[in-house]
């Protein structure tokens, strides 16, 4: 289970305004890779569909492709390596999306990526820059529906959409979870769509001003929302939250500690073995007999 699986954890304030953040980061980034080189990089259906509208650059567009899905491998692989430290496995990948962010904003303002805006099949560098945005979206997203078991995406709007009309449909009905666990679902993907949006919007608007400072902005948008969901939790909250997502681990060590008697007597609780201290329920009927006459005494 993802360390953010809980519904607990994921509709927790801070929480949502990460995953808000997160949306709006990948909206950003992809606007602003369309406003430097006229590509898209957060989701793999529009160069897909480039495959076939520009076929002499289709090596191109694979490319990018491959470079989304390496970027996912490699915040899969991170975490699979952090199991035993769940949010190590979720804050790196996400910390090396930032450096990769800064570093490219370094690289374009030197003139390695060519000028902003201008879009040259030829240039093979641009072509890298955009590989190394779609790296990290992948990085960002697999990190993000690891930590949560799937149940939260960032970089696309199709799946979402689609779940946000199914979970209109069972609010009104009152079916599958229930009108308000799927009410609460349809707002958080309606307001991720409105947050892909907002990103889009804000990297046209100052795209011409910042030109590729516009990708180190991102990646402070992306600490920030890192910071909302990766900063430690309160010991109460990370209680409520354990015993929420993992009730098998709570009945497994129930189950530890509870002995059987001899035959004649009931089970017993070994670790609340005191005489005021083991309910009624769980001691033998002699003794829960003599203790109904003490306290009615």
């Amino acid at each position: 289970m993802g360390v953010f699986a809980s519904e607990q954890r994921i509709f927790a304030p801070r929480h949502v305004l990460g995953w808000t953040l997160f949306t709006l980061t990948s909206g950003f980034i992809n606007a602003g890779a369309v406003m430097a080189c006229k590509s898209f990089v957060t989701h793999i259906t529009g160069n897909v569909t480039n495959l076939a509208l520009d076929a002499p650059r289709a090596s191109a567009y694979v490319f990018l492709g491959a470079s989304f899905i390496g970027g996912a491998m490699v915040a899969v692989l991170i975490g699979e390596m952090s199991r035993s430290k769940p949010k190590a496995g979720f804050g790196i990948p996400l910390v090396l999306s930032f450096a990769t962010l800064v570093g490219i904003a370094i690289a374009g303002k030197a003139g390695i990526f060519g000028s902003f805006g201008v879009a040259d099949g030829n240039n093979q560098r641009a072509f890298v820059m955009l590989g190394l945005l779609g790296a990290v979206m992948g990085m960002v997203n697999a990190a993000i529906a690891t930590a949560t078991s799937n149940k939260v995406r960032v970089t696309h709007l199709t799946g979402p959409a689609t779940d946000l009309a199914g979970n209109i449909i069972r609010a009104a009905l009152g079916s599958g979870m229930g009108h308000a666990a799927e009410l609460r679902w349809a707002t958080l993907r309606a307001v991720k769509l409105a947050a892909f949006a907002v990103g889009a919007g804000l990297a046209v608007r100052f795209a011409s001003r910042l030109e590729y400072d516009l990708f180190a902005v991102a990646g402070g948008i992306l600490v920030v929302a890192l910071g909302l969901t990766g900063a430690p939790e309160s010991a109460d909250a990370s209680k409520e939250a354990a015993e929420a997502g993992d009730d098998k681990a709570a009945k497994r060590i129930a189950a530890a500690n509870v002995t059987t008697l001899p035959a004649g007597d009931r089970t017993r609780t070994s670790a609340r073995d005191e005489r005021h201290d083991t309910p009624l329920q769980f001691i033998g009927p002699r003794r829960r007999d003599a203790e109904e006459r003490d306290a009615a005494e």
